[in-house]
């Protein structure tokens, strides 16, 4: 080898060599870099290390099944996607989360998804895709302007504000409204009690506000009806016992019935008495029922125009000065028993707004406001009176009836006010030193006063010879009597040797039934029960136990009513006495020309033992 080609040797070596001491420092540098970098990193980190640990899902109730309904689209669709995101690792997939909700629907929905799972549509590659679809399908397309008109028409009427504001909300965030429009809205919804309420205090300035003072202010509305309402109860069921100087002075005497006025009721021993001897629950009388009683009749006869006397409860009362009268409301089938002021310096009638409430009674607004001042020329602290009752029939006593409408306001004092047009309309008599109202007018005793009947009693003289219209033939005229219906008009006098009906011992009693009878048949019945009632062959009766009745065609097309006693007869105890038969009769009168065969009400008639 030349020299020459040995220094060419070394230079390529010592350039090799420079570059590669070149590269060293560079990789030195780095490492050191990253050394301090990872210096850096074990400061700043946590000294423990993190430990990873499976918390376990919530257990959240499957959504109810969706049958397809526009307006419970929404609702289910929110109840599945709080199911998938509160299990997350249940629910990972979107093919997991669109197969169940497939499996929660019903039926034309499920019919819809099923058709996608036979076609394999593309929409149930992904969970968007098959939302979209969903929605397309079974949301409402108008669902803002059906919730803009139910918004309009929501009103919370006698529910609590919390139920109205529910459903508030539930409308008002598919609107798009703001605060100012839902403002208005929700106020124009409330009760009349609660705007009233609200406008004294002023209204908030947001809906939250507003929201949130309806809810007090509703609550302690009904907290207040609460008290009231039972302070009424209590009241209704042990009103207070008046003096014993100031009684209702009633036009009838005191009734058979009522032993004891404070009682009202028959003793259990007495009523019971009664039954057993088949006497008149309300005189105490026999051969009558309370029904028919004539005691009560007589005691409801009298002049129609008679007068009407009530005693005032109060009046000569050391605690109450005024006057006052006792009435009943009744309305829509309930009644309330109150006390009324009579004020002759009021202006109409008036009902307290508490008892509207408390009871429910049915009101009406009033075609104008109506301004009332109080005696010092002040007006009524709740404002003008802008509604009113419907027609109420109010009792005064037991026969002054009447229908009134009365302006609601706030009395404290009386439920009640029958101002001066009341007393002008009627125009009582007035004893102030007793505190008796006589309702004696022209106007009471045409429309007030119940118009009482006349009753009268007849007595049926059995001894009397009828007077009968039937024309015999001058043929019979010798057997005249045997025509004549005059022994049949009464049972035989009571005997020692009087037929008794003994039953079976423990056997049951027989009880009628009830079915259909044609015109004819019910108006020969009407007549035959009518005509035994009056002769005393039959009685009013409650006993349960009966027996059928049929019919059967004589011969000039009439109908004969017969009774079936036959199931009477299967538990009666036969006695084998002696009866006379037809063929006996027969022979013993072999010269005779005519026999009169026709007995009515049966072939005898003997008087039964008691």
């Amino acid at each position: 080898m030349e020299l020459a080609d040995v220094a060419g040797a070394v230079d390529t070596l010592s350039q090799q060599v420079n570059t590669l001491s070149c590269s060293i420092r560079e990789l030195q540098n780095g490492h050191r870099h990253l050394q301090e970098q990872l210096l850096s990193f074990q400061t700043t980190s946590p000294t423990r290390p993190v430990e990873l640990t499976h918390v376990p899902e919530p257990h959240v109730p499957m959504p109810e099944r969706y049958s397809g309904k526009q307006d419970h689209f929404q609702a289910f669709m929110m109840s599945c996607d709080l199911l998938f995101s509160l299990n997350p690792r249940t629910y990972y997939s979107d093919f997991v989360k669109i197969r169940t909700t497939i499996s929660l629907l019903v039926g034309e929905a499920q019919a819809w998804a099923h058709n996608l799972l036979r076609s394999q549509s593309s929409v149930l590659d992904t969970w968007p895709l098959f939302l979209n679809a969903m929605a397309a399908m079974f949301d409402d397309p108008l669902r803002a302007s059906t919730a803009e008109n139910t918004l309009r028409s929501l009103r919370q009427g006698r529910r609590s504000v919390e139920a109205y504001i529910t459903d508030f909300r539930r409308f008002a965030c598919e609107t798009g409204w703001n605060d100012v429009a839902l403002i208005g809205q929700f106020r124009l919804g409330l009760s009349e009690a609660l705007k009233d309420e609200i406008a004294r205090v002023g209204i908030p300035s947001s809906l939250e506000s507003l929201v949130q003072l309806s809810i007090q202010i509703d609550r302690r509305l009904r907290e207040r009806a609460r008290e009231r309402s039972a302070s009424y109860s209590s009241m209704l069921r042990s009103p207070p016992a008046p003096p014993p100087g100031n009684q209702v002075a009633l036009p009838a005497p005191e009734e058979p019935m009522q032993v004891n006025m404070a009682q009202g009721r028959l003793p259990p021993e007495e009523l019971h008495r009664r039954r057993m001897h088949n006497l008149c629950l309300y005189c105490g009388r026999p051969n009558h029922t309370a029904r028919y009683c004539p005691e009560k009749n007589r005691g409801r006869a009298g002049n129609p125009n008679s007068l009407l006397r009530l005693l005032h409860l109060s009046t000569s009362s050391c605690c109450s000065p005024l006057l006052t009268l006792p009435l009943v409301l009744q309305w829509g089938g309930r009644m309330l028993l109150q006390t009324a002021m009579v004020d002759s310096g009021a202006s109409g009638n008036f009902l307290d707004k508490a008892v509207v409430d408390a009871f429910c009674i049915p009101v009406t607004n009033k075609p104008f406001p109506l301004h009332i001042q109080v005696v010092d020329g002040s007006s009524l602290p709740s404002g003008p009176v802008t509604t009113e009752t419907e027609p109420l029939q109010v009792t005064i006593g037991p026969g002054h009836k009447e229908t009134l409408r009365f302006d609601i306001v706030t009395t404290p004092l009386f439920p009640i006010i029958l101002g001066l047009p009341w007393l002008r309309q009627h125009d009582p008599q007035v004893s102030w030193s007793s505190g008796t109202f006589t309702f004696s007018s022209s106007y009471c005793t045409q429309n007030c006063l119940q118009k009482h009947h006349h009753v009268l009693n007849t007595v049926l003289d059995i001894h009397m010879t009828p007077q009968y219209h039937t024309v015999l033939p001058n043929e019979y005229s010798s057997f005249a009597d045997v025509f004549d219906e005059k022994g049949v008009e009464s049972l035989p006098p009571r005997r020692p040797y009087d037929c008794p009906i003994e039953l079976i011992p423990g056997a049951p009693i027989p009880y009628g039934r009830l079915y259909p009878l044609s015109e004819p048949e019910l108006k020969v019945l009407k007549g035959y029960i009518q005509e035994n009632l009056d002769k005393g062959f039959i009685r009013h009766s409650t006993s349960p136990a009966g027996a059928g009745i049929f019919f059967v065609e004589k011969k000039d097309g009439g109908l004969r009513p017969c009774v079936d006693y036959r199931e009477l007869n299967l538990i009666t105890i036969k006695n084998r006495y002696i009866s006379p038969l037809d063929s006996r009769t027969h022979r013993a009168s072999p010269g005779c020309n005519s026999l009169h065969k026709d007995r009515s009400q049966g072939s005898i008639q003997p008087c039964q033992n008691k």
